[in-house]
């Protein structure tokens, strides 16, 4: 799996689909590392780490990527196999500058890393276009119409601009750019 773009309006659904992903990743082992207001608190069955100090959740991720590099040079595993976080990122929700170089690098190199990135916005326009270039998989919620516009040209399908009249918790899949859209409810 790629990195993730989660997108829709206040109260569409994606805080409540990026919760259902965790704990689906952390009931099979994986950590999850959470960049999301703490008014907002995720449940024990959902994250490991949840902050919105960006330095602290670049520190585990380099913690991570040094114990991974440990193992691989004791193992002889690559990086890739190895487990990192699945991170979920709201951006207007934690201490972050919207051209912080250091969260566009985490989308750009951490997948070699073996950490799975979850961006969740209301607006595409909130995060820089290196981040959104390489998050390859798509939920869109209801949005308004200009973003679903905008999500419909950067995975080249039509079929998103509907996200723009959908009720909420509803929301169009996409497993990859070129994948077949699904439109489903949680």
């Amino acid at each position: 799996m790629g990195h993730r773009a989660i997108i829709g309006m206040t109260e569409s659904g994606k805080t409540y689909a990026a919760k259902y992903i965790a704990r689906q990743w952390k009931s099979q082992g994986w950590e999850t590392l959470i960049l999301h207001k703490d008014g907002e608190p995720w449940g024990v069955d959902e994250v490991t780490i949840q902050t919105t100090n960006l330095e602290l959740f670049l520190q585990k991720i380099e913690e991570r990527n040094a114990e991974n590099l440990r193992k691989e040079k004791e193992l002889g595993y690559p990086a890739e196999l190895l487990k990192g976080y699945i991170a979920f990122i709201e951006i207007a929700d934690g201490e972050i500058e919207k051209h912080d170089d250091r969260v566009h690098k985490l989308f750009s190199k951490e997948r070699h890393n073996a950490h799975k990135f979850h961006y969740i916005a209301q607006r595409k326009q909130s995060a820089h276009p290196s981040i959104r270039e390489n998050c390859s998989s798509l939920m869109i919620f209801l949005c308004h119409i200009d973003q679903a516009k905008e999500w419909a040209i950067e995975f080249n399908d039509t079929e998103i601009k509907k996200a723009a009249s959908i009720p909420p918790h509803w929301f169009y899949f996409k497993e990859s750019k070129i994948s077949p859209i699904v439109y489903t409810k949680l």
